[in-house]
């Protein structure tokens, strides 16, 4: 993984940037998961050893150590060894497309995939991985990232596959790609605001709850929950979500 991110050091910030604690309050939200979650935050200005400021303790209740035993190699170390090809192929995607963007637009950016990683029981769970850029520096490196990991493992039996790049902040998004042979020509069949109203869904809101903060009527809350489970062919709210997450459509 250090050999793939050495590879594109001009993505990465070199100068130090403290870290904002109301960053994670708000990156939680967009990084909204559907089960037990952890995690924790990487700043890659200290590259090659990756220092990781911020661990939630869910994190170590997940791994079953000690704060100070944490750190980003013991995450690596955990990836299955049959998910790590599928792993580091997902990773020089994302850093391929990072250094395609205009400065700072991989603020607006989501990677999300899914693989197997071991749990302190010494099973392996179908974990969801999710990752933000939380700041990045002068030169538009980023520098501290968010990842969040979901044990997807009621909704999902399989890791490897595809990976999604989804567009915040009306950005477009990218499903379905094959890491291995990278196509972009598949886009979310969510539209941003689905999207959004898919979030709020999925953490228990109502739809007229959802139109006082979206500022929608409850009308056109409701339409767009009708039209997304005609997309997704899904029969009910909890079969819509579980269908988008498994997807990695959000």
């Amino acid at each position: 993984m250090n050999a793939i991110w050495d590879s594109f050091k001009s993505n990465l910030g070199n100068e130090a940037v403290p870290l904002n604690k109301q960053w994670l309050d708000k990156y939680l939200g967009d990084l909204f998961s559907v089960g037990k979650f952890y995690f924790y935050t990487v700043d890659f200005s200290t590259f090659p050893d990756l220092q990781c400021p911020y661990v939630d303790p869910s994190a170590l209740e997940y791994y079953g150590v000690a704060p100070d035993a944490f750190s980003f190699n013991l995450v690596l170390s955990s990836v299955h060894p049959g998910d790590m090809p599928f792993c580091q192929a997902c990773e020089e995607v994302i850093m391929n497309f990072f250094q395609k963007l205009d400065k700072g637009e991989l603020l607006h950016y989501k990677s999300s995939y899914t693989l197997r990683m071991k749990h302190k029981t010494g099973s392996y769970r179908y974990i969801q991985h999710q990752a933000m850029t939380l700041s990045v520096d002068s030169n538009g490196g980023m520098t501290h990232v968010i990842n969040v990991h979901t044990d997807i493992s009621h909704i999902k039996q399989e890791s490897g596959g595809t990976m999604s790049l989804i567009g915040l902040n009306g950005r477009k998004s990218f499903i379905g790609i094959d890491p291995f042979n990278p196509d972009f020509s598949k886009t979310n069949p969510l539209s941003n605001r689905e999207r959004e109203i898919l979030e709020y869904l999925a953490r228990g809101f109502e739809a007229k709850d959802i139109g006082n903060i979206l500022n929608l009527s409850y009308h056109t809350v409701r339409t767009h929950r009708r039209n997304m489970l005609k997309k997704l062919n899904a029969s009910s709210t909890i079969e819509m979500i579980h269908k988008a997450k498994s997807n990695l459509f959000f």
